[in-house]
């Protein structure tokens, strides 16, 4: 199930729901498997958890057991912490990963606002997340041996130069749970919405006199100098949204 995400959704006058308008083909949608779990929002530390994977970041899910390997694409990611029954998940980095995927400043102010957690110990960690410390300290000592062989028995998971043992502290944490990636789906909206009075609901297929164009919203033409159809914003472009997943 789909549902409007914190004050962006549902209440936004851009939504099409708002609009009345029908939406069609949303197996068409992009998901972001980390965005803040109660609201769906996109932030800065949202980004952490997708740029880690490359330098050895772990996720894990409420009972400290990794569940997927952390080098999938982002579909794939999302369906498997669906399949976990069990909500939200949670990255695990330290500070050594912090420049590479960020900046210290980032990471303080969003600890600030209570997206990451730092502790000095798994077991700290483990307390603060609500999961069982024995588990997750298994998980991550699991994960260090699998980095030093250079093979992943459990998932898969490919080893590069580049990733970092989580080994020393302080460790660090952020709860992640998928949303639509909704500015791919904005971008799609003329191809996915059945618009009141629209004739054509076929994807490639440019709006009908007949749609009511919305400030915010895309209308399509004929480029002139190409036989495809080119995008162009009717007002000002649109805000970022996100739709929680489950």
């Amino acid at each position: 199930m789909y549902k409007p995400a914190g004050g962006n959704g549902r209440n936004d006058p851009l939504c099409p729901c708002r609009r009345r308008r029908h939406t069609v083909q949303l197996a068409f949608i992009q998901l972001y498997p980390y965005a803040e779990p109660e609201t769906g929002i996109l932030d800065a530390p949202a980004v952490y958890p997708f740029r880690g994977p490359g330098y050895g970041i772990v996720y894990v899910n409420k009972l400290g057991k990794r569940f997927v390997n952390e080098m999938e694409r982002r579909d794939v990611v999302s369906m498997a912490q669906i399949k976990t029954g069990m909500k939200p998940t949670f990255s695990i980095f330290n500070e050594a990963m912090i420049p590479k995927m960020g900046t210290k400043e980032e990471v303080e102010k969003g600890m600030a606002k209570g997206r990451f957690i730092k502790v000095e110990t798994l077991a700290e960690l483990a307390t603060k997340l609500g999961i069982p410390a024995d588990a997750v300290q298994e998980t991550i000592k699991n994960h260090n041996g699998y980095m030093a062989d250079g093979k992943d028995p459990d998932f898969g998971r490919q080893f590069t130069k580049s990733m970092i043992p989580l080994t020393e502290e302080p460790f660090y944490a952020i709860a992640q749970w998928p949303a639509v990636h909704l500015m791919q789906l904005l971008n799609g909206l003329p191809y996915i919405i059945r618009w009141e009075g629209c004739a054509s609901t076929k994807m490639h297929r440019s709006l009908t006199s007949g749609a009511t164009l919305f400030p915010g919203f895309m209308q399509q033409e004929k480029s002139p100098a190409a036989s495809t159809d080119r995008t162009v914003w009717a007002g000002t472009p649109p805000r970022t949204v996100s739709f929680l997943v489950g």
